[in-house]
């Protein structure tokens, strides 16, 4: 028995959800409910569409729970999955000397980070080198996604919630 405290019933949606990968359920119709929520108004009346600052991971692992949290009584055909697209491209390119950007989705609660182009062509790919002293790695102290950060923040959360540890990015 699977337990994940966002969504008691996960071991059913799981079986269900597996047999719709596996083919076996072309007679049956499955649904994802979306449902009002206060944690994505707060976000709608907090963030605009388009570029914003660094977000703060602690703020950010709040909003997922709550979200999450308002979402578990939900008798539907979906898994909670919260992807830190905070820290995806953005924080390979800035740790490459790029300029990171971050941008808010009010529409789903996402702020997500990217890069300028950091080669004009390929033959400046010798060029690159991880700098160390960027921001991005001064403020990875916070995020518990890079070496030397205290992961216990991040897997707290996670016990707390019977949830799985997932992939932690090492730099």
């Amino acid at each position: 028995m699977t337990m994940i405290a966002y969504k008691p019933g996960v071991d059913e949606v799981l079986d269900r959800l597996r047999s719709l990968y596996e083919r076996r359920a072309g007679d049956r119709i499955f649904a994802a409910m979306e449902v009002p929520s206060a944690a994505l108004a707060e976000f709608q009346q907090q963030y605009a569409e388009g570029y914003c600052d660094y977000p703060d991971p602690a703020a950010r692992i709040d909003f997922w729970d709550r979200l999450f949290g308002e979402r578990a009584a939900v008798e539907d055909d979906s898994v909670p999955v919260a992807y830190l697209s905070e820290f995806d491209q953005g924080l390979y390119g800035g740790l490459l000397g790029g300029d990171v950007q971050f941008m808010a989705h009010p529409e789903n609660g996402w702020i997500s980070s990217m890069v300028a182009p950091l080669l004009d062509d390929w033959s400046q790919f010798d060029s690159l080198a991880f700098d160390i002293r960027h921001e991005l790695r001064t403020r990875a102290a916070d995020v518990p996604l890079v070496v030397h950060v205290d992961f216990e923040p991040f897997t707290q959360r996670l016990d707390e919630h019977d949830l799985p540890g997932g992939i932690f990015y090492k730099v």
